[in-house]
């Protein structure tokens, strides 16, 4: 629930100009656990398939601008609120919230599958030999 905005519509540029990079912008009125939400559901793939269209942009999940142009939407759970924004937030805002509701615990996707092989690929000598390397690449890293 946070806004994004690319290399050309922020004025900044870009390192690598080859790339569009989307830069997260904080919308201010929102708690930053919303925000670690959202980065961790963009780390999955979009589609099991390989796309044949254009490369999606990269993204630059950590927000270096605060947005005050957007406008608040009224009506969320009190823990969806930043709280210092929500204590100063106008009267209707206020009376619109609701009670708090669970967030939801998510991982990226990196360590969804760091994870998964971890505890799913457990006989090498049944596993893939790509799989059985990489095993071996995570394993030997955490053991530095």
């Amino acid at each position: 629930m946070s806004d994004d905005e690319t290399d050309n519509e922020s004025g900044r540029s870009n390192p690598d100009r080859r790339f569009k990079t989307l830069q997260r912008i904080d919308t201010g009125f929102l708690t930053p656990e919303i925000a670690d939400i959202w980065t961790a559901v963009e780390t999955y793939p979009s589609s099991a398939r390989i796309s044949c269209g254009n490369r999606s942009y990269r993204r630059n999940p950590k927000a270096k601008i605060v947005s005050r142009n957007r406008a608040p939407i009224p009506g969320l759970p009190a823990n969806f609120y930043n709280p210092e924004w929500l204590r100063l937030a106008p009267p209707n805002i206020r009376a619109a919230v609701t009670e708090d509701v669970g967030l939801p615990v998510l991982v990226s996707h990196n360590a969804y599958m760091h994870s998964y092989i971890r505890t799913h690929c457990c006989r090498s000598h049944k596993m893939p030999y790509h799989i059985h390397k990489l095993r071996e690449n995570i394993i030997n890293s955490e053991n530095l």
